[in-house]
């Protein structure tokens, strides 16, 4: 089997790469596929997670602005295809070129949508002009997914989205297997993400702002490429919690830092799954997460093994964890709740579903 991926980025964090290199070395060690990978928003050498050496790196970016950059993008990706001639071409996009793809190719080949985020997609900017626009935007969305051979969606929320009746429910996997497990006895609240307006950290630093006159013997730990337009560091010294946050960039060592913490948070506005509550939770982490579209509710079963709170309520979030800050034991039930849980992300079931939607999707392919 060959196959296509087209992506904007392979280099730097973030779950959309980690997923990639993920299932790209599970598809090429377990089956031997042909994989290649074409990243359009950056280059390909200095990948963050680890490729099989076997895949099939290429990068090119298109130039200019709005129909010029379609038109551009377009030439780049029917390129790549008559080079790579693949049995299946899969799109990484949640940008608005990889929503248009279907109506940019020169051949009827079998495309896939990997849809990894929500698509009610928005800036922190709310006018009446930006509202019209998007109402605009997500119809024509909508339309794109339908020209694709089949989208997969992460989580089910995601199928409340679109009105195509090609949808295909295939969760992200978890991407390693353990029997370590966190001690939950440090007084450290972790949270991992880059820093945008999609994550939220700033509802967290409110958030922890009016959690920490209880616990002061506490620290909240964020991990993440930071961002010179979000100014988290300067945000933190504005609210006075400068001194009971520890900001950190990249990092190796992600085992490390859920194994040294006792409760992870996450205040995204939106998200496309939340690969990092099943990572927190394999490791025995009580997780709370705002219930953000989209993701976050498919993970989390609420007071079980994690709370889920109504998506800007900031008072029940610092409620619930305040009360896992004061007590080791919910902690511990929550954590062991949630090693359980995860289990039915496992790696070798969710790849199956991918070979078997690859091969239904590759029997009636003949166009090369």
């Amino acid at each position: 089997m060959r196959l296509l991926y087209i992506t904007p980025y392979v280099e730097g964090v973030g779950g959309v790469p980690r997923v990639l290199s993920v299932k790209t070395n599970y598809l090429i060690n377990k089956w031997n596929y042909d994989i290649s990978i074409l990243a359009t928003n950056s280059g390909t050498t200095n990948t963050f997670y680890d490729f099989n050496e076997k895949i099939h790196f290429h990068s090119e970016k298109a130039i200019g602005k709005n129909l010029v950059y379609i038109y551009n993008y377009s030439k780049i990706i029917n390129k790549y295809i008559e080079l790579i001639k693949p049995d299946i071409v899969i799109v990484c996009d949640n940008g608005f070129k990889g929503y248009c793809v279907p109506f940019l190719l020169s051949k009827d080949i079998k495309i896939i949508f990997e849809n990894h985020a929500t698509k009610y997609i928005v800036d922190k900017k709310d006018t009446l002009i930006s509202r019209f626009l998007n109402i605009g935007r997500f119809k024509f969305y909508d339309i794109c997914v339908s020209k694709y051979d089949k989208c997969v969606i992460l989580v089910k929320e995601s199928k409340k989205e679109f009105t195509s009746d090609n949808l295909v429910l295939i969760p992200n996997a978890l991407w390693f297997s353990t029997d370590k497990k966190a001690e939950l006895n440090n007084k450290k609240v972790i949270a991992i993400g880059r820093h945008s307006y999609e994550k939220g950290f700033d509802r967290m630093l409110d958030i922890w702002k009016k959690t920490i006159v209880n616990y002061p013997d506490w620290t909240l730990d964020i991990y993440g490429k930071s961002n010179t337009e979000i100014d988290l560091e300067d945000y933190a010294k504005k609210i006075g919690v400068q001194k009971k946050v520890s900001f950190y960039g990249n990092f190796d060592e992600i085992i490390d830092k859920y194994l040294n913490g006792s409760i992870y948070i996450m205040t995204s506005n939106y998200e496309g799954f939340g690969m990092v509550l099943i990572e927190a939770m394999a490791f025995g982490l009580p997780v709370i997460a705002y219930d953000c579209p989209v993701g976050p509710s498919s993970v989390i079963t609420n007071n079980v093994d994690g709370y889920l709170i109504e998506n800007g309520n900031e008072e029940l979030f610092v409620k619930k964890l305040s009360a896992l800050m004061g007590n080791q034991d919910l902690r511990k039930q929550l954590g062991q709740n949630g090693q359980e849980s995860v289990l039915r992300f496992d790696l070798d079931t969710i790849m199956n579903q991918w070979k078997s939607l690859f091969e239904d999707l590759a029997k009636n392919n003949s166009i090369f």
